[in-house]
């Protein structure tokens, strides 16, 4: 049995990538580095595909 790796393989649509941003901006958490709408989107289309993100990307 394979474990998902990504979002895609868990079900999640690339299509809900935008929803979810703003469901998570609106979201009051503490972390170490600013959440910004860019920063989230490039963070849940790259768990989409599979591929690690760079910190300074």
């Amino acid at each position: 049995m394979k474990n998902p790796l990504t979002l895609k393989e868990i079900g999640f649509n690339q299509n809900d990538v935008p929803a979810a941003v703003e469901d998570l901006l609106n979201i009051d958490f503490s972390n170490p580095a600013p959440v910004t709408k860019v920063g989230l989107t490039k963070m849940l289309n790259s768990a989409f595909e599979g591929r690690l993100l760079n910190r300074d990307s």
